[in-house]
């Protein structure tokens, strides 16, 4: 017996949470405020502080604030430098902002009672605010610096919140795979410019469609190669996690044997703006990831 099916049982009304999803939205939020108010009603003091310490959503960072916001910093003047807009995004997303884009189970995210979720990827989040900015031929590069909390369980040691340095890239279709190549060389060209105080960094490509290999080689691997001699630039054959999930292309960004940031094509603004010609490139860099291996930037050494 299911968990669903055995509060049916104990409610004496199969079918409920079926019933709950037919509702009117308002309706259903308007139920589902009522239920919470009623259950804040009944708790202590004690009570609210004791599922502090227990609960895997609200502990506090490990990492020191201010160390992010020295980092933010840097990484958003280097950014605008290279033609992104910073943005503040908000710590909720529409619901279905997760599962509707990516495909990905809605149980990953956490949805609220007024039809919001916590926003779980600012990727995501920043492929909804390049939808509302596109327009015409001309490109939307936006980034955000963001702690997001994922519902999905955990490795022992990991933590269900943390900061993500996030870069898009959406465009439009510009023929030859032109757009494509030239997005993902600005876009880890601005990765290893935000990992420039890290040793050993290694840039990985991995190419979805081996027709586009050549294009790759020619306009991203050779030219960034050459502009960062002290990083290792070349193609990931090998690597399996993406496929599905990112289209054309996707990357990897490596300190050593850490990997620090992810990315790659999506259908994201196709489907947001219902048309096959819009492109969009995203990518991810750990802060949290990379403060707690290696240390904080430290400005003296890196102005």
């Amino acid at each position: 017996m299911t968990l669903i099916d055995r509060i049916e049982r104990t409610t004496g009304v199969p079918g409920l949470a079926g019933l709950l999803a037919d509702l009117a939205p308002a309706d259903l939020r308007s139920l589902l405020l009522d239920v919470t108010r009623q259950q804040a009603a009944k708790l202590t003091p004690a009570q609210v502080l004791a599922q502090y310490k227990r609960d895997r959503f609200t502990g506090v960072a490990t990492v020191d604030p201010g160390v992010h916001a020295d980092y933010d910093l840097f990484a958003f003047r280097t950014l605008r430098e290279r033609g992104y807009t910073p943005v503040e995004l908000s710590p909720v997303s529409p619901l279905g902002t997760v599962s509707v884009l990516t495909g990905m189970d809605q149980n990953r995210v956490i949805a609220t009672a007024r039809g919001t979720e916590v926003t779980a990827d600012s990727t995501n989040a920043l492929a909804l605010e390049s939808a509302v900015r596109r327009s015409g031929r001309e490109p939307v590069r936006l980034c955000a610096s963001h702690r997001l909390v994922r519902a999905q369980p955990f490795p022992e040691g990991w933590s269900s919140h943390f900061r993500l340095l996030a870069l898009t890239v959406a465009g439009r279709d510009e023929g030859s795979f032109r757009f494509e190549t030239d997005s993902l060389r600005a876009q880890l060209g601005a990765m290893v410019a935000l990992t420039e105080h890290l040793a050993d960094v290694q840039v990985l490509v991995t190419v979805l469609d081996e027709s586009r290999r050549d294009a790759v080689a020619e306009r991203v691997i050779g030219p960034l190669g050459d502009e960062f001699p002290q990083v290792k630039v070349g193609f990931d054959d090998e690597r399996q996690q993406g496929r599905g999930y990112y289209a054309d292309a996707c990357f990897e960004v490596k300190a050593g044997d850490v990997s620090l940031a992810d990315g790659g094509f999506t259908t994201w603004t196709q489907q947001l703006l219902g048309n096959a010609k819009e492109r969009l490139l995203t990518g991810g860099l750990g802060v949290d990831l990379m403060h707690a291996r290696f240390g904080p930037r430290r400005a003296d050494l890196y102005p």
